[in-house]
């Protein structure tokens, strides 16, 4: 079977899963060794799912699709997002590539921690790039005052640090909030300014963009209750 055959054949169906597709090559080596212009081509025409399943097959296409400074990579998923998922259609927020976006915002997966698959009680906190119920929410985070006066967290790290509100609490990340610690108390005097500053407008950034990210999915939430 020879490549460009190869290439009409799954084009032409392109309506079946990936899995389908795959057990009716022959040999299945030879997909493997696809010139990498074509198989970025197939994979245009594939949604996210069918991506990820490729992604299980082997080492040579988790490699292909796993490079998160691969410009190919890149454009392979964001062809596939703009294509076949339209409640998701903002680029990647600072520092997630595009499979890191496409997973995290895949509300019928459930909470990442615990599995619970009620949508309802399912959302992104853009703030902490974490997809959660709330009760799991609640054992992950940690409210400011807890923070400062029994952690005894200088205010100056936590203003380096993204959050978002419960009640009338703020509160954080709790692995951040350790991580940011370590970091700090690591950190020489001469270099605590400018280690201050860049994390602070990494912080500023999460939390600027998040209101748009939180739209788009409350978007997607109203149209699947009235679908």
């Amino acid at each position: 079977m020879t490549y460009l055959y190869l290439l009409m054949y799954l084009i032409q169906t392109l309506s079946k899963s990936i899995n389908d597709v795959l057990s009716l090559i022959s040999k299945p080596t030879s997909m493997i060794d696809i010139p990498l212009e074509i198989f970025s081509y197939i994979c245009a025409y594939l949604p996210p799912d069918d991506l990820l399943s490729l992604v299980l097959v082997c080492q040579t296409f988790r490699r292909l699709l796993c490079d998160p400074v691969s410009p190919v990579t890149q454009s392979i998923w964001r062809t596939s997002r703009e294509n076949f998922l339209p409640h998701l259609q903002l680029p990647p927020p600072p520092g997630m590539d595009e499979k890191e976006y496409i997973v995290l915002r895949q509300l019928r997966k459930g909470c990442q921690f615990c599995q619970e698959r009620e949508t309802g009680f399912v959302k992104v906190y853009w703030q902490f790039r974490v997809r959660c119920c709330e009760m799991c929410l609640d054992e992950r985070t940690t409210r400011r005052d807890t923070l400062y006066i029994n952690w005894c967290v200088p205010d100056e790290v936590l203003s380096t640090l993204p959050f978002i509100f419960r009640g009338a609490s703020q509160v954080y990340w709790t692995k951040d909030v350790i991580a940011t610690m370590h970091e700090y108390s690591n950190i020489s005097d001469d270099d605590l300014l400018i280690w201050f500053d860049q994390r602070r407008t990494i912080a500023n950034n999460i939390m600027n963009v998040a209101p748009d990210y939180e739209r788009e999915e409350n978007d997607e939430l109203q149209s699947s209750t009235y679908m």
